[in-house]
């Protein structure tokens, strides 16, 4: 008689068999096709789909069980060094009546079964835990079974497997009440783990498995510790259990193969950044009735709706929100995202390292938080709404951008808010209230405000050195005092000045020339860029509103060795031009209306 057991993706159950070998013979022209292509990856079997088919019996060494896709784990039952041989039926209503396929031709497969592991007490002597001496003994398979030598396994140890090149797979019993942190660290073959469905997981267990593809986690498991599968490249898909609570940040982390991922209604704890680095994931869902988050556009939300918890590249952020979450999109290779009308603030690091090229903020936005775009290479373009207060410290540091043009509703910019940004452009409205050290480095600013740096506004301590300057020294920025500035719609812009000064240091004195503690500007970035105004087009200064222009403007290229353009722009007044200008001037900037 044939046994039936739960195995892999389905079990056969008795209603099942019985319906099953109870079936009228059909004719043969009525059966379904038998299922082709059978062939082993990974220790899954794997077969054409058959058309018509409700399901499938897995025939494994005359023992059958059944499968509802093209596709059987036997991870959990070739656990012995022989050979296993497999044959696949299709069965499934055909006229009216059941009809069954013929089997298939069989395929075999024997498992290699490593050896090179043993069992010691535990430290605390509560049990005993499996561990390896010599990483380079242990090639293919690791069964763990429920006793080793008459004595209960209750461990695996903490850097059990670590280096392990040579494993493949493992399954563990049920008596592994404890993994221990990097378990299976560094494992470059391991291909699929079958875990102890009572085992505890600690921190980075399958940390850079890059081979790995198929794992069977607790169905006890409660939290989803940090780094459980940092950097597995090849990990395309994961079941998470019900009954999970917690997923800590990083759980995920570079797992570039992952496409899917599904939270169970029972988390209620998710600490961002999970998914970071998952360039591929492009489905990203939570199960109706969790009580504290939910999913929208491939977002995961707070119930509420109003803030986005975790993102991913195939995300589209929903109507409603009004936060973008810490961490929400750190390090996603994202290169466009639509923010919708109701964003009030953008968390700390939520697109930290990502790749967006342009950002519009809507009108709605009152803070982006600290690190919010820190180190976004490409991030070239941003829109500042008028309405925007406070910009965080290191918000858009080590970007990419040309222009920025401070809105008059902002009134504080803190420390390095768009520090290590080469000949940025900025237009600096007198009406801020605080800026913090090194807010903007190796900039050409437009600002509104006197040569007397206005309280609140970051200067040196003048006892730290040589003279009491109006810029930190580590600003180095080209400034042009004194603007007198227009206002479009809370924008600001250039109508008139009296006041062009270089500003830069050298050995303590106030001068038109390189700071040779710069090695950056030594080469390049000695000019002042020419003004910005939405819309218009600056053409030169004239010394009467509306008058004859007196200075042009010229394009600086900057190359390196091998001619690649490293900076390009548009400059009003290199070091020769302020030389000779007439003091007491005022100047007025010609703009001409773009079409």
């Amino acid at each position: 008689m044939t046994t039936k057991r739960k195995i892999g993706i389905a079990v056969l159950t008795m209603a099942a068999a019985g319906m099953l070998f109870g079936m009228v013979a059909c004719s043969e022209a009525e059966k379904l096709n038998r299922p082709q292509a059978l062939h082993i990856e990974n220790e899954i079997l794997y077969w054409d789909e058959v058309e018509n088919a409700e399901g499938y019996l897995v025939e494994v060494n005359g023992e059958e069980y059944e499968a509802e896709e093209n596709e059987f784990s036997f991870i959990k039952i070739a656990v012995d060094p022989q050979e296993y041989t497999f044959r696949v039926q299709a069965y499934g209503p055909l006229y009216g009546e059941y009809g069954n396929s013929a089997w298939s031709e069989e395929v075999s497969y024997t498992p290699q079964i490593a050896t090179g592991w043993s069992v010691r007490q535990t430290a605390d002597g509560s049990g005993t835990e499996v561990y390896v001496e010599d990483p380079a003994q242990v090639q293919g398979k690791v069964v763990i079974p429920a006793t080793y030598g008459g004595v209960p396994v209750t461990n695996i140890a903490e850097n059990a497997f670590k280096d392990c090149a040579g494993l493949t797979s493992v399954v563990m019993s049920d008596n592994i009440r404890y993994i221990g942190k990097l378990a299976f660290y560094k494992c470059p073959s391991l291909k699929s783990v079958y875990c102890s469905d009572m085992a505890e997981l600690a921190e980075n267990i399958f940390s850079e498995c890059e081979s790995l593809e198929q794992v069977h986690l607790p169905e006890t498991l409660k939290k989803m510790p940090v780094r459980t599968f940092y950097m597995c490249y090849s990990l395309q898909e994961i079941t998470l259990p019900e009954g999970l609570e917690e997923m800590s940040n990083s759980s995920f982390l570079h797992c570039t193969a992952l496409r899917e991922l599904n939270v169970p209604a029972s988390v209620t704890s998710i600490r961002a950044p999970v998914i970071l680095g998952c360039s591929g994931l492009e489905k990203l869902t939570v199960e109706e009735g969790n009580p504290v988050y939910r999913s929208e556009g491939n977002c995961i939300l707070t119930i509420d709706g109003e803030e986005v918890i975790a993102g991913c590249e195939a995300s589209e952020i929903p109507q409603g929100t009004k936060r973008i979450g810490e961490k929400a999109f750190y390090s996603t290779t994202l290169t466009q995202l639509y923010l919708p009308e109701g964003i009030e603030e953008i968390g700390e690091e939520a697109f930290l390292y990502s790749a967006l090229t342009s950002v519009e903020f809507p009108k709605t936005l009152k803070r982006v938080g600290s690190r919010a775009y820190y180190y976004s290479e490409d991030l070239k373009e941003i829109d500042l709404p008028y309405g925007l207060e406070i910009i965080e410290d290191g918000a858009f540091q080590k970007t990419d951008l040309v222009c920025v043009t401070i809105p008059y509703s902002v009134r504080e910019i803190q420390s390095k808010a768009f520090y290590e940004i080469l000949n940025l452009l900025v237009t600096l409205p007198g009406s801020v209230g605080k800026i913090g050290s090194k807010a903007f480095c190796r900039a050409t600013i437009y600002t509104s405000a006197d040569k007397t740096v206005p309280e609140g506004w970051y200067q040196a301590d003048p006892q730290l050195q040589s003279l009491n300057i109006d810029w930190d020294w580590r600003y180095v920025c080209n400034v042009v005092y004194g603007c007198i500035f227009g206002n479009e719609d809370g924008f600001p812009y250039v109508q008139r000045t009296n006041v062009m000064e270089r500003v830069f240091l050298d050995s303590g004195i106030m001068a038109g020339v390189t700071n040779l503690e710069f090695d950056a500007l030594s080469e390049y970035g000695q000019e002042i860029i020419v003004p910005y105004r939405e819309g218009y087009t600056f053409k030169g200064w004239a010394t009467e509103e509306n008058g004859e222009i007196v200075i042009g403007y010229e394009l600086f290229t900057y190359k390196n060795m091998y001619g690649e353009v490293l900076l390009e722009y548009y400059s009003t007044f290199p070091l020769s031009t302020l030389i000779a200008l007439e003091d007491g001037l005022m100047y007025y900037p010609i703009w001409e209306k773009n079409n």
